[in-house]
């Protein structure tokens, strides 16, 4: 009996609670008839704006920002081994992902906090590796891959 009481409570409970109202009053926008449209003032562009570009990176496990250069080639694709992307001279077992070490002293990567990850780290993708910027310039970037047969997209 409980279980029967309970259904037809949900069921009449649903009857009244309603998503969305037709009678909505609320107008986000604060738009009236014979008014202009709120939205054409606040997302148009001021036209004296200096274009800029900003890059920069975290740094020292996300606490300092630090700007870099930006590059015109942002995916590397032309470094068919990762290592490379850090050091011109590298050590390592010949295989694809191996572990590595530059050769170059003062270029070797510090030491992270699960050891063996020290001579891995071009193979991952950490949150200090990611660029991120800051522009008064609206801009797309598009990439273009194939992938499969034929040149297939």
């Amino acid at each position: 009996m409980k279980k029967i009481i309970g259904i037809v409570i949900l069921l009449v409970f649903h009857l009244i609670c309603l998503g969305q109202s037709e009678y909505d009053e609320f107008d986000p926008f604060g738009q009236e008839e014979g008014k202009e449209d709120a939205t054409a003032k606040r997302d148009s562009v001021e036209v004296n704006v200096p274009h800029f570009r900003y890059t920069w990176q975290w740094k020292r496990g996300g606490v300092y920002p630090q700007e870099v250069p930006l590059d015109t080639l942002q995916d590397g694709i032309q470094n068919f081994n990762l290592i490379f992307k850090e050091s011109i001279s590298n050590t390592y077992l010949g295989n694809f992902p191996s572990p590595y070490e530059s050769n170059i002293f003062i270029e070797r990567n510090p030491v992270q906090d699960f050891y063996p990850l020290t001579y891995m780290r071009a193979y991952l993708y950490m949150p200090e590796d990611s660029k991120h910027f800051n522009t008064t310039t609206p801009y797309t970037r598009l990439r273009y891959y194939t992938g499969g047969g034929k040149g297939k997209a």
